[in-house]
């Protein structure tokens, strides 16, 4: 009985290690990700204003049409029909 107890106590050692292993992960990725999304935010600043210095007045037109967008999008029917 007391066999069957290490083996079960080794067991759930070894699936915590896991658990914390694999937080750590997902620690790491989360905050690769958000650096990833601080470069395209950046990105796209740039791009938007290098735009708006061959036509002038594209940033107050992108506001607009962004604007309108945003108030029409539904992310939940919009993007299903891109995924095809």
């Amino acid at each position: 009985m007391a066999d069957l107890y290490r083996a079960g106590a080794s067991e759930l050692h070894l699936l915590k290690k896991e658990i914390e292993v694999q937080g750590e992960v997902l620690g790491d990725e989360k905050i690769e990700r958000r650096a990833e999304i601080d470069q395209l935010k950046l990105e796209l600043d740039a791009l938007k204003k290098a735009i708006d210095r061959f036509r002038p007045g594209f940033l107050q037109s992108y506001r607009q049409i962004y604007d309108e967008e945003k108030k029409s999008h539904n992310p939940e029917t919009d993007w299903k029909s891109h995924e095809k």
